[in-house]
């Protein structure tokens, strides 16, 4: 009886050791899919997770070298007459609610004769002030007001004053210039008269005085023809250039 009683006595804590291993055994079988079994449900979604992280960098990869890729520009060749013209000319456009918009409102005359309005001269310049010769100036006028009649009489009125007033200022600019020439001309014979006095060793009061006046006008006269010819001539630059562009320029009316 007391050998028995000493096996059953070493039995039981053998027992209780092999406890803790099995259930370590089952937490890892528990935690760790079998080969051939689904996984875990955490396990999937860390994957899941995984799998979007890299979508999302290869999408801002792929966007980063669009955004570094320059876009294609035209490089269709430009050929024939059509597209050279389309290349050489530049059109500006002024919107009109009226065919009066473009002459003044003191002027009862026809379209043929009226002068052009203010308001009008004013714009043109503005949109043309860096156009070259070769442009449009498109019109735009209501659908509901055109007159197809009356647009041949206001381009051919719009082209003549344009010339005429181009042709004045040239004109003018042409007559101070020779004008100043003339001024300048005049100043060096009085300088070269008073010149000639310096050389006269004479005491007559009279041409003492008579070189004390000629030499600072011959000065004068000198720079005020040079200003005349260099400043005063060149004023009208611009409105010579101006109407000189509009007097060449297309002109076109289309409704809107």
């Amino acid at each position: 009886m007391k050998i028995a009683e000493k096996t059953e006595k070493k039995e039981e804590p053998k027992k209780e050791e092999g406890k803790p291993k099995a259930e370590e055994k089952r937490k890892n079988e528990q935690s760790s899919p079998a080969p051939g079994g689904k996984p875990s449900p955490d396990a999937g979604a860390k994957e899941q997770e995984k799998k979007e992280l890299k979508k999302e960098e290869r999408d801002k990869k792929d966007e980063h070298e669009k955004k570094q890729e320059a876009p294609p520009e035209a490089t269709a060749a430009a050929t024939g007459p059509q597209v050279k013209d389309i290349i050489s000319k530049s059109s500006i456009s002024l919107s009109l609610d009226r065919y009066d918009d473009i002459f003044s409102d003191f002027d009862p005359r026809s379209y043929s004769e009226r002068a052009l309005s203010d308001d009008f001269l004013s714009e043109a310049k503005k949109v043309t002030r860096e156009k070259k010769d070769n442009f449009e100036l498109e019109l735009l006028i209501p659908e509901g007001v055109r007159q197809t009649a009356s647009e041949a009489k206001i381009k051919k009125r719009l082209k003549d004053h344009f010339k005429k007033h181009a042709d004045m200022l040239k004109a003018e600019q042409k007559k101070v210039k020779q004008r100043g020439l003339m001024v300048v001309l005049i100043g060096f014979i009085l300088m070269l008269a008073a010149s000639f006095l310096y050389d006269l060793d004479h005491p007559l009061f009279a041409l003492t005085f008579l070189r004390t006046m000629i030499e600072p006008a011959g000065w004068f006269m000198v720079w005020y023809g040079l200003d005349q010819v260099f400043y005063t001539g060149g004023q009208h630059k611009s409105e010579i250039e101006f109407n000189e562009k509009m007097s060449k320029a297309s002109i076109r009316f289309t409704s809107y």
